[in-house]
Parts: C-alpha cells; sequence; structure tokens
C-alpha cells in the first residue's frame, strides 16, 4: 500500500493576489484572506457547471529530498501542463523556466517516513512578479 502527499503553490500562478475581505457589513467586521487568480492568464479551464481547473503533469525526482533525518520529503515535481498549441509556441528555455507549483510525496509502507512527511512545509515560493492589477 503507497501514501501519497501533495502540495500545491498557488501563489506561483501568475498575477496571483492575496487579498482582505471583510467578512461582513459592519464597518469593524473582521477580514479574510483570499487569493484571486486570474482564469485566462493562467491557461486555467472554466467549465459549464463553473468548476475550474487546472491541467497539472507530474515528474518523478532522479533522487528523492529526505529531510536532516533522512525521511522522504519529496518524490516528484507538479508542473502545470499547457496545450499542445501553447506549449508548441515557447521555446525551450520557457518550458524549462515554468514554475514548479507542486510537489508529491509518494511513499510505500514506511509508516515513520509517512507520518514525517505528512508535515507541513513551506519549501515553494512564488517569485513576485510585480504585475499590479488591473490583470
Amino acid at each position: 500500500m503507497s501514501t501519497h502527499f501533495g502540495k500545491l503553490n498557488l501563489a506561483s500562478l501568475k498575477s496571483h493576489r492575496i487579498v482582505e475581505f471583510p467578512q461582513g457589513k459592519e464597518k469593524n467586521a473582521p477580514k479574510i484572506k483570499c487569493i484571486v487568480i486570474p482564469i485566462e492568464k493562467n491557461g486555467l479551464f472554466h467549465s459549464e457547471k463553473g468548476n475550474v481547473f487546472v491541467d497539472l503533469v507530474i515528474f518523478d525526482l532522479k533522487t528523492p529530498q529526505t529531510d536532516k533525518d533522512g525521511a522522504i520529503t519529496q518524490t516528484h515535481i507538479i508542473k502545470q501542463s499547457l496545450p499542445k498549441d501553447v506549449r508548441e509556441k515557447m521555446t525551450k528555455e520557457e518550458q524549462l523556466a515554468m514554475p514548479i507549483i507542486g510537489s508529491l510525496c509518494i511513499i510505500d509502507g514506511n509508516t515513520t517516513q509517512v507520518e514525517k512527511a505528512a508535515v507541513q512545509d513551506d519549501s515553494f515560493s512564488a517569485p513576485d512578479t510585480g504585475d499590479d492589477l488591473p490583470f
């Protein structure tokens, strides 16, 4: 039996913004943090039912990453999968420069490593593009 853990860094998508909105109409209503992600600019798919999808491609790491205790923390990386026509217009350098938007840790049958891999980290950070809204 294998256990899978994964993370997606939504902040690695283009022109995202983290904003705070009031949770009510009162003047001093508590605020809630939200992430705003442009759909078209990020190649997301908005279905007729109102769902929004991102296509992903997952690559095996040649050497799994481990923590200081030797527990496996990452076995795969995740990148966005673009439509063929978009990908073919990109240079090889542009394709390789696409950001890693997440990671997976797939562990077969080792409970100690599974428990350690479940600890959340913040190992992915998105570069600040300096883009300002509006998109």
